[in-house]
């Protein structure tokens, strides 16, 4: 049976391991995809003549086994509750492969596994997403999971929630 690389995810002990940056929260949902809780990203709020919305970033980093071919990554999506869908920008899913150096990681190189653009998701919708990233490139160590929600400049107003986070090495 293949172990589930990412550790907490379903959310359900708030955020950690997870790292964020823009606006991102764990928050209790009776609609979740599995158990009580999601990650909310967004919403991202700009309008004229503010500077744009700052992006919304929710990663893991984890080991990656020698022996790894590529990644398998499943996950369930929806626009926020009461927020209107991404009017401009997107929702990416990216996988950044590392290599252990002596002072940590660095990267190999980043791959954006897939593109939700503005609008295509529907709130109190869930979607179940899977994927499979590229090969792994043979110094990688580590891999990290970025899912990144871009605001799309200066009129920007959308949020999406994630849950149910799995990623699988195939050998």
């Amino acid at each position: 049976m293949a172990v589930n690389l990412v550790q907490n995810f379903s959310f359900e002990g708030g955020l950690l391991p997870w790292q964020t940056g823009g606006p991102v929260v764990s928050s209790v949902d009776a609609d979740a995809f599995e158990g009580d809780s999601v990650a909310a990203m967004g919403p991202l709020v700009a309008i004229p003549p503010l500077t744009p919305a700052p992006n919304a970033i929710l990663s893991q980093a984890f080991p990656v086994d020698a022996n790894a071919v590529n990644l398998r990554l499943s996950y369930a999506v929806r626009a926020l509750v009461g927020v209107e869908g991404l009017l401009n920008g997107q929702f990416q899913t990216r996988i950044r492969w590392q290599r252990g150096e002596a002072d940590g990681y660095s990267v190999i190189s980043e791959e954006t596994l897939e593109t939700i653009e503005a609008g295509a998701l529907t709130p109190l919708q869930w979607e179940n997403h899977v994927i499979t990233s590229g090969l792994k490139p043979a110094d990688a160590v580590q891999a990290r999971l970025r899912f990144v929600l871009l605001g799309g400049g200066l009129i920007t107003i959308g949020g999406v929630a994630v849950d149910q986070v799995v990623i699988t090495a195939e050998d």
